[in-house]
């Protein structure tokens, strides 16, 4: 018997049985590259190669879209770049940075001298600009530095190892001797800072604390602690009443214990309300910086509301903003 020849629609290949044809036989088509309908579709891979290379020299996304459109004919939008380049765990930063030349060797030995000598950085720029010739801001010398591996040296002075004495003496011979006009106090900082190696504390020097009553009218009283220094908010405490001294002694003892120490100085307004708080801050600056009553009541300032400005200034920008 013969066997049965039959026909179906279904074959195990798909598509023309004629081979591919290329029109441009000077320009035939890589085996990673597919033309369809005039469009060239690439392969993941052939893809990665190019974008990978692109990224060893250097490129960023913007210019590897460009070359990918001009050079290749592939579009590919920034989100799509991007989420196949976290596919295929390629990153700008695992590209291997250029080696730095060396530094010269009169700009090698003269920063190195200068920092032997504990000069700062201003004085480090003059003597490499006197020594060698070379103009360089202060940011360069930086790096310089960061290059040679030094740091700027610290003295102990600005550990906070300085008496009140020796602050007062910079100070008369600043005034004396390197001020020409009376200048600022940022500029008396700076001058401490920077010939001196004194530096003023400045988190947790003074406390400004004060109560706020225009919401008073909707039963809301509003306590704050604020450091005068950084304009950092320590407390904000929200009660019913905010004219016992009881409880603005207990928001004071309850800073006083989440931060660790009491601060050097307390500023507040005349009232009544702030009875507890006084006697908190002189007993415990008796206490435990080791000063009698008499420098410990030093400690609280009592002046008028419109002089205690830090904590007046966070009223007024609350109002600005939430009014």
């Amino acid at each position: 018997m013969e066997a049965d020849q039959t026909t179906t629609n279904n074959s195990s290949h798909s598509g023309s049985d004629d081979p591919p044809y290329n029109s441009d036989p000077e320009n035939p088509t890589s085996e990673d590259e597919t033309q369809f309908e005039g469009q060239t579709i690439a392969s993941d891979d052939f893809v990665r190669d190019i974008v990978e290379r692109l990224l060893c020299e250097g490129h960023k996304g913007p210019k590897i879209r460009q070359i990918l459109q001009e050079e290749h004919g592939i579009s590919m939008s920034a989100s799509t770049l991007t989420r196949r380049r976290r596919t295929w765990g390629l990153r700008q930063l695992q590209r291997q940075k250029p080696t730095q030349p060396a530094l010269l060797p009169h700009i090698r030995a003269s920063l190195l001298s200068s920092h032997a000598k504990g000069l700062n950085l201003q004085e480090i720029q003059a003597r490499l600009t006197k020594e060698t010739g070379i103009v360089v801001c202060l940011r360069t010398v930086k790096r310089y530095l960061h290059r040679l591996r030094v740091k700027l040296n610290v003295n102990d002075l600005a550990l906070g190892n300085v008496t009140l004495t020796q602050i007062y003496e910079a100070i008369n011979h600043i005034q004396r001797f390197l001020l020409h006009n009376n200048t600022g106090y940022r500029r008396m900082r700076t001058l401490l800072a920077r010939n001196y190696n004194i530096r003023i504390p400045s988190p947790n020097h003074v406390w400004s604390i004060d109560g706020h009553d225009k919401l008073k009218r909707f039963g809301i009283t509003v306590y704050g602690f604020i450091d005068a220094w950084s304009r950092e908010i320590l407390g904000l405490y929200v009660h019913v009443t905010n004219n016992d001294p009881r409880h603005i002694g207990v928001y004071f003892l309850n800073l006083v214990s989440k931060l660790g120490g009491v601060p050097l100085k307390v500023t507040a307004d005349y009232g009544t309300e702030t009875g507890d708080v006084s006697f908190y801050q002189i007993k415990l600056s008796h206490r435990f910086a080791g000063i009698t009553l008499e420098e410990a009541s030093k400690q609280m300032h009592h002046t008028k509301s419109t002089h205690n400005q830090k904590i007046e200034a966070l009223w007024s920008q609350m109002m600005r903003q939430h009014n």
